[in-house]
């Protein structure tokens, strides 16, 4: 089986009639070897140097896996820091259900 890193980049732009959403592939690299976090965290902040993008990201949206929510806590310390001081619960299980709507809604 083969590992990639795959990135993307998504933005709004607005022009005088409406706001459209913007999507780029930055990078979708082979990963050989160990796919740990300090590796993962290596390519990713490799990837945004290229671009010079770091100081723009607002969020990152990856799978659950462990070495991958530890990548991203030593890509953006401060960051992770921060959110946990906001009390916003995200690691909180209920936040991220579904729950369905009532029929008459």
């Amino acid at each position: 089986m083969r590992g990639f890193l795959g990135v993307t980049v998504h933005w709004m732009e607005r022009d005088a009639e409406r706001v459209q959403l913007k999507t780029n592939l930055l990078a979708c690299n082979r990963f050989k070897g160990s796919h740990t976090a300090e590796r993962t965290c290596d390519q990713f902040e490799a990837i945004c140097d290229e671009y010079n993008i770091k100081a723009k990201l607002d969020y990152i949206i990856s799978d659950n896996a462990a070495n991958m929510r530890k990548a991203f806590t030593v890509c953006f310390p401060s960051e992770q820091e921060e959110d946990a001081d906001a009390g916003d619960n995200r690691d909180d299980p209920e936040l991220w259900l579904n729950p369905r709507r009532p029929a008459n809604s």
